[in-house]
């Protein structure tokens, strides 16, 4: 039996079972509080003692139900022999806040229950009064944990032992994952291996990391495509820029012996055309002569 912090099996608050107290309970009499301290809790005895009646008077205070005779045990079956009434009362934390529970048990008139919030200076806060209000409102802070769910993940009596010992390993390990509440952490390991499956992928379907990694190939080679490509650009650019100034110094050759057949030519034309005025008369051409004749005679009979 523990009496540390146990999670619920639902992820909710974590309950701790603080103090006991019973009178008529079967063949519980505890007049004052038995403390349950934090830690596993071992409890011995000869057989018929009462041992598991302390196991059942927590789990009526906190459900109104008990593991034996029956789980919906009559009044007779919990009232001790010779008494009309019978009490049991437990205080627990779930969570910060702490909280007791008083069930009443009678032969001749109604169950009562009382559920309360006991405050840190000692006041308490109603929070149910009656005994389906109670188990109601004790599921409900418990996160939903229900009776039939308590006794299956933390309670295994002794019959169930033995048959637990002659069960098949696959049925066993199912009922100790229940026992020691594995089943979350089974369910938890399951939602890791389909995420990991989903990332890392299947025999028979890709994961979104080999998704991925195809990706970063493919755009690993489209980017060594571009370097290449960006090196056989800029060498076009060096080639093309070096033509370029090739192709203009070509053009300012040749523009530069254009001019300067130009002025070549031009200094011939100029000179011959000095010659020739420089030239004696006698030695010019008869064509020259008859020529200026010519003009005189026209000019003398204008």
């Amino acid at each position: 039996m523990e009496g540390d912090d146990c999670k619920t099996a639902r992820g909710g608050s974590q309950l701790r079972l603080v103090s006991l107290q019973a009178q008529n309970f079967k063949k519980l009499k505890l007049a004052k509080p038995l403390p349950l301290s934090e830690g596993i809790i071992l409890i011995t005895g000869l057989n018929e003692s009462g041992k598991s009646t302390i196991l059942d008077a927590v789990l009526y205070a906190l459900f109104g139900r008990v593991i034996r005779p029956s789980k919906m045990p009559s009044n007779e079956d919990i009232i001790s022999y010779g008494n009309g009434e019978a009490q049991v009362r437990l205080e627990f934390d779930i969570g910060e806040n702490r909280y007791r529970v008083v069930r009443e048990v009678h032969k001749t008139r109604p169950n009562r229950a009382t559920l309360v919030e006991v405050r840190p200076n000692g006041t308490t806060k109603a929070l149910a009064n009656s005994v389906k209000d109670v188990t109601g409102e004790i599921e409900r802070l418990l996160g939903g944990i229900t009776y039939d769910e308590i006794v299956a993940s933390s309670v295994v009596a002794q019959k169930d032992l033995e048959r637990l010992i002659k069960q098949r390993l696959d049925d066993r390990r199912k009922v100790i994952n229940v026992f020691l509440n594995l089943e979350s952490f089974n369910k938890v390991q399951d939602q890791l291996d389909n995420e990991r499956n989903g990332i890392e992928g299947t025999s028979r379907t890709p994961g979104h990391l080999t998704v991925e990694r195809q990706r970063l190939e493919t755009l690993n080679e489209q980017l060594n495509e571009y370097k290449e490509t960006s090196v056989q650009l800029d060498n076009l650019n060096v080639k093309a820029e070096k033509l370029k100034k090739d192709q203009q110094r070509r053009n300012r050759h040749s523009i530069q012996d254009a001019q300067r057949v130009w002025r070549s030519g031009q200094r011939t034309r100029l000179s011959t055309a000095r010659d020739r005025r420089q030239e004696p008369p006698h030695r010019q051409s008869p064509a020259t002569t008859r020529q200026r004749r010519h003009t005189t005679v026209r000019a003398w009979k204008s």
